[in-house]
């Protein structure tokens, strides 16, 4: 007899940096969320489908945790605060040789007060010999004493299959949101738009890749090619001249790394235009961030 057919969301909380989107990309099986080395690369909450015969897991990826230090970062939290109350189940990621941060400690109460249930993935756990494992998974398992924790690797596809399962065993029966064969509920604009932004985060260093938000402003498919036009926005006339580089090679730059990424991505031959732009102190203007779409 065929089992029943499970659903639900799952939220996916944590700290910048310890791994968050790389999971959500492994669960979904599927680049639906930019990855980089870099904290703070999710600024509002990501939506990963991954469905089989037998479930439907709609993941809410998350900015990192933290304290926000100007109106964008307020936002980002906001989001990751809206993911806790629309899950059916919670993912909270750490570093498994890291300890608990005092930031966590709102995120962590309200994940239990949701009274869904909660597993700590204790991420990274290739970089430790498997004989340390053991000390490192009792802290965590103490210090948050409400969720079920496991040792594994974003990197490893048998640890994904077996969270994924872990998954879907704790979901409730119901059914597909969403159609079988859709990855994400952002759209390809969305999509083009978070592939430019992570080569802004790669190619450049310090504040200039907090400060850029990336707006596609033509996206058409032709036959045999994608043609993208986008603005990279840009707080301060310095930001500006850095993006573009002395004689415009930083963004010729940027532009080749990006067109190769999204020709990948699209499985499709992309021309790319960009267009770096002013827009003063956007972070932290209420009207600029909805004028952004943000």
């Amino acid at each position: 007899m065929r089992s029943a057919f499970r659903s639900g969301f799952v939220g996916v909380l944590g700290l910048p940096n310890v791994g968050k989107s790389s999971w959500l990309n492994g669960l979904v099986d599927a680049d639906v969320s930019i990855v980089t080395p870099f904290a703070q690369t999710t600024r509002g909450r990501v939506m990963g489908i991954w469905t089989s015969d037998e479930a439907q897991l709609v993941f809410l990826d998350t900015p990192g945790w933290l304290a926000p230090h100007y109106l964008l970062q307020s936002h980002m939290l906001k989001a990751a605060q809206r993911a806790i109350q629309d899950a059916d189940m919670l993912l909270y990621i750490v570093d498994i040789q890291a300890r608990l941060a005092d930031v966590e400690q709102d995120a962590l109460s309200a994940a239990q007060a949701r009274g869904c249930p909660v597993l700590l993935l204790a991420n990274k756990a290739d970089l430790v010999a498997q004989k340390k494992q053991g000390a490192h998974l009792a802290y965590w398992q103490k210090a948050v004493s409400f969720a079920e924790v496991a040792a594994v690797s974003a990197l490893d596809k048998g640890d994904i299959a077996r969270i994924r399962q872990r998954i879907i065993a704790a979901l409730p029966e119901g059914p597909a949101y969403y159609p079988a064969d859709q990855l994400s509920d952002k759209s390809e604009r969305y999509l083009a738009a978070e592939k430019i932004r992570a080569q802004v985060l790669r190619h450049y260093r310090a504040e200039v890749p907090y400060s850029t938000h990336v707006w596609v402003s033509d996206f058409v498919h032709d036959k045999d090619l994608l043609r993208i036009r986008a603005i990279l926005y840009v707080e301060r006339p310095s930001q500006q001249g850095i993006l573009i580089g002395q004689k415009g090679r930083a963004l010729r730059a940027l532009g080749i790394a990006a067109r190769q990424d999204l020709s990948a991505f699209f499985q499709k031959k992309v021309y790319l235009e960009t267009t770096v732009k002013v827009l003063a102190n956007w972070r932290k203007r209420h009207e600029a961030l909805k004028y952004l779409g943000l």
